[in-house]
């Protein structure tokens, strides 16, 4: 999806003289998280017809003639989360790939590594594309995903990992809940921080008295859940076991190899 193309039908709307709140526009995507963005892309370009309050303003304007298109991302994810398999279906892990993407303004740079049990890379790919969807909290999987999918097309690994939440998530879909689904391979979600839900003694996270990802590590842990045909249990232990440092080896790897390749094309 092209959010910002959907964000400037919304402006092409407001009437000469008139104004729009940031949260207003927000709202008329069909999220209020999305006021920040909203506000970012507005300094960007210049749109002074684009306030944050209503303070001062009596001509602000409303009336937004729109699909509502974050509203319908979230259907799309609770009708995806009814798909997702919550058993181990992934058989002897002998290959774990990690999946990251690194980001120059709205260029993506996506990294695949895929390892075997020996910690050897046995194969790496890259990819660069425009993202036309920024960072909204919920909605990583439509700006990561159409980068992530490229890089997974054709791949078998036993298992991947990606940086980002499984049903670890509000409505049970993140990122690697998409990937899963839509490639039909074994994903695990390994997220930095904690998106939602309760982190219990053991490290068991809890959403509606339902475990659904596990904390692993001491001092600073992973945030773990299973994306697809996996279960909790098997996405803490096959994290742990590729614990060398604080991100497991393979989703390192990629986060390196991301950042590098944006770094290069940087120069």
């Amino acid at each position: 999806m092209d959010l910002y193309h959907a964000l400037q039908s919304l402006v092409d709307q407001i009437p000469s003289g008139r104004v729009v709140t940031c949260a207003g526009l927000a709202r008329a995507l069909g999220d209020p998280r999305a006021a920040p963005v909203v506000r970012r892309w507005a300094d960007a370009h210049g749109l002074e017809q684009v306030v944050d309050d209503t303070v001062g303003h009596v001509d602000v304007f409303t009336s937004f003639n729109t699909d509502f298109p974050l509203e319908e991302l979230r259907r799309e994810q609770r009708a995806l989360r009814r798909r997702v398999v919550l058993k181990d279906d992934c058989g002897p892990v002998e290959t774990v790939a990690g999946v990251d993407v690194a980001y120059a303004g709205d260029l993506a740079y996506g990294a695949y590594v895929e390892m075997n049990a020996e910690g050897e890379t046995l194969r790496f790919d890259r990819v660069s594309m425009a993202v036309r969807f920024p960072y909204i909290p919920t909605y990583l999987a439509y700006r990561e995903g159409p980068v992530l999918e490229r890089l997974l097309r054709g791949r078998r690994p036993s298992l991947v990992m990606v940086d980002g939440n499984g049903v670890l998530h509000p409505r049970g879909c993140g990122l690697a809940c998409h990937l899963g689904v839509t490639h039909d391979l074994p994903v695990i979600g390994v997220a930095k921080s904690l998106l939602c839900g309760e982190v219990r003694d053991g490290g068991g996270i809890y959403m509606e008295g339902e475990l659904v990802g596990m904390a692993v590590g001491e001092d600073r842990p992973v945030y773990v859940s299973p994306g697809h045909r996996v279960t909790v249990d098997t996405a803490a232990e096959v994290t742990r076991s590729w614990q060398r440092h604080r991100i497991p080896e393979p989703l390192r790897r990629a986060h390196i190899l991301a950042t590098r390749t944006k770094n290069e094309n940087a120069l």
